[in-house]
C-alpha cells in the first residue's frame, strides 16, 4: 500500500510535470540551436543556447552564467581560428573577423 500523504503525491506531480516541461524546453532549445547555426554561425549560437540552457536549469550564480557563455565561445573561437588556424563555422547574417 501507499502511505504517502495526499501533499506528498501533489508534491510529486508537480515535481514530474516540471521535470517533464524542463525537457520540453531543452528540446526546444537543440531544435532552435539546429535552425540558428547556419544563421547565426557556432559561437554566437552557443552564447545563446550557453544561457538559455542556463535558465533553463535555474542556475543559481545567473551573472557567471552571462559572462561564461560570452568568453568561453570567443575565447575559443579567438583560439581556433586565430592561434591553430581551423575555420569555426560563420553564420550568413553574422560574421566574426
Amino acid at each position: 500500500m501507499d502511505e504517502s500523504t495526499p501533499a506528498e503525491k501533489e508534491t510529486s506531480t508537480d515535481n514530474n510535470f516540471a521535470g517533464w516541461m524542463r525537457l520540453e524546453g531543452l528540446a526546444l532549445i537543440m531544435i532552435l540551436t539546429m535552425f540558428a547555426l547556419p544563421r547565426l554561425g557556432m559561437v554566437w549560437t552557443a552564447m545563446i543556447v550557453f544561457v538559455a540552457t542556463a535558465f533553463l536549469f535555474k542556475t543559481r550564480h545567473p551573472v557567471i552564467a552571462i559572462v561564461c557563455a560570452v568568453i568561453i565561445p570567443l575565447l575559443l573561437y579567438l583560439f581556433f581560428a586565430h592561434v591553430a588556424g581551423i575555420a569555426i563555422p560563420q553564420g550568413h547574417y553574422v560574421r566574426l573577423p
